[in-house]
């Protein structure tokens, strides 16, 4: 994370497994060639475009069991690329394509708010 800080790269959303990285930036960080090259010198860089990150945010969602069912059985014909649970226990994340990100929120909405 030392290039991020050292360029002043700001990383909206992170997720790693035990081969990879995936994260969220905006468009400002992504076109910032010297960030890509420094990466791309320490792992394969893979860049994917027009992507929506959708936060759900509550008092303890988290930690409230079956939440991940109810949010994905709500939207489930829509394909998420990148899910994120971090430090806090408040916020859901997760990353859908632009083109769904309106009616992955009606979707959500009235299931959750209606």
């Amino acid at each position: 994370f030392k290039i991020f800080n050292d360029l002043k790269a700001s990383i909206d959303a992170i997720t790693t497994s035990e081969i990879s990285v995936s994260m969220t930036l905006d468009d400002s960080t992504l076109l910032n060639k010297k960030l890509i090259e420094k990466l791309s010198e320490i792992a394969e860089v893979q860049i994917e475009e027009n992507l929506c990150l959708v936060s759900l945010i509550g008092n303890n969602i988290n930690h409230t069991p079956g939440i991940a069912k109810k949010i994905f059985e709500t939207i489930p014909d829509i394909n998420v690329r990148m899910i994120c649970l971090g430090a806090s226990k408040h916020n859901f994340c997760f990353l859908i394509t632009e083109q769904r990100a309106e009616e992955a929120l009606k979707k959500l909405h009235h299931s959750f708010i209606d």
